[in-house]
C-alpha cells in the first residue's frame, strides 16, 4: 500500500471512530426526540406515576367493566400520551384496562429522556396496573417503534401475559448502522429476546422507510416457533401502519388477544387518525 492510500485510510478510520465515539456519547440526543406535549394537565384519564429513578411519568387509562387482563402500551419516539386518547379506547372496547405511559421529558413528565428513565417508566407503569388489580402475568405490553424496545426489556425481567412488537428495532444503532456489536448501542433487544417467555406478537411495515423491515424478520426469527406470531403489513411505512392496515388492525390484535388472554373477541371501531410527526425512532 502506498504512503498515499495508508493516509487515506488511517483518515478515514479516525472519521469512523470520531463518529463511533460520538453516537455512543451523544446517543441520547439522537434517540429522543420529545415532541412539544400534545395535552395538558386536564387530559381525562391522565395519571403521575413515581419512578424508582425519581421522576414522575405521565400515564392515560382507560378502565373496562370486568376486564381481568390489562394492556400497557409504550409508544414511539415523536409522540407523546395526548395523541393515544381514540388508540386506548379502542384497547378498552376490547376488553382490556387500557394504559399508556410517557417517558421521562415527555409531554408532562418530568425528568430528562434516557434508556434507564424510559424501562423506569414503564416500569412504574406496571406497578401501577398491579395496585389497580392487575399482576404482570396478567399485562399485556404492547410497544411500537421506540416503544417495542421498552416493552422488550420489560418483557425480558417480567413474567407478563404476551408482547405486540409493532414497527420496532433490534437495537437503536443498528437503524443507522449496518453493524451490531456497536459500543455504547442502546436498547439491544436482539441480545433480550432470549429471555422473553411469553407468546409475541410481531408486526412490521414491509416499506417501513425508518427501521427497515429486515428488523422485524429479525426479532421474529430469534423467538422461539411456539412463541411468535407475525403480520408484515404490505407496503405500510413506518408512520402510516394504522392507516394502510385499516380495520384489519383491530382484528389481528384481537385474534392475538383472544388467543392469549381470552380477550378481544369483541369488535372495535378502528380509531381515527392520530397525529403521526415525522420520526426518527
Amino acid at each position: 500500500m502506498s504512503r498515499a492510500a495508508t493516509r487515506v485510510a488511517l483518515v478515514a478510520l479516525a472519521a469512523t471512530l470520531a463518529g463511533l465515539f460520538a453516537m455512543a456519547h451523544f446517543a441520547d440526543r439522537l434517540i429522543f426526540i420529545p415532541p412539544p406535549s400534545s395535552y395538558g394537565p386536564d387530559l381525562p384519564g391522565l395519571v403521575h406515576l413515581p419512578t424508582a429513578r425519581g421522576d414522575a411519568v405521565a400515564g392515560l387509562f382507560a378502565e373496562a367493566p370486568g376486564a381481568t387482563s390489562a394492556v400497557l402500551f409504550t409508544h414511539g419516539n415523536a409522540e407523546d400520551i395526548g395523541q393515544l386518547s381514540d388508540f386506548v379506547e379502542a384497547y378498552r372496547a376490547l376488553g382490556l384496562f387500557a394504559l399508556a405511559v410517557d417517558y421521562p421529558g415527555y409531554g408532562l413528565s418530568t425528568g430528562e429522556p434516557s434508556e434507564p428513565g424510559a424501562y423506569a417508566a414503564a416500569d412504574a407503569a406496571l406497578v401501577w396496573l398491579e395496585g389497580r388489580g392487575f399482576p404482570p402475568e396478567n399485562v399485556v405490553l404492547h410497544g411500537r417503534s421506540l416503544g417495542g424496545a421498552v416493552s422488550v426489556d420489560v418483557a425480558s425481567r417480567a413474567t407478563v401475559a404476551a408482547l405486540v412488537l409493532e414497527s420496532t428495532f433490534t437495537s437503536a444503532f443498528r437503524v443507522m448502522l449496518p453493524w451490531s456489536g456497536i459500543p455504547g448501542d442502546r436498547f439491544t433487544s436482539l441480545s433480550k429476546l432470549p429471555r422473553v417467555r411469553c407468546p409475541v406478537l410481531v408486526i412490521h411495515g414491509t416499506r417501513d422507510e425508518v427501521v427497515p423491515f429486515a428488523h422485524g424478520r429479525e426479532i421474529f426469527e430469534a423467538l422461539p416457533p411456539e412463541r411468535r406470531t407475525a403480520w408484515w403489513v404490505e407496503g405500510a411505512g413506518h408512520n402510516d401502519l394504522l392507516w394502510v392496515a385499516g380495520e384489519r388492525y383491530w382484528r389481528e390484535l384481537a385474534a392475538f388477544l383472544e388467543k392469549t388472554v381470552g380477550h378481544g373477541d369483541r369488535p372495535a371501531a378502528s380509531p381515527g387518525p392520530e397525529p403521526a410527526p415525522p420520526s426518527r425512532d
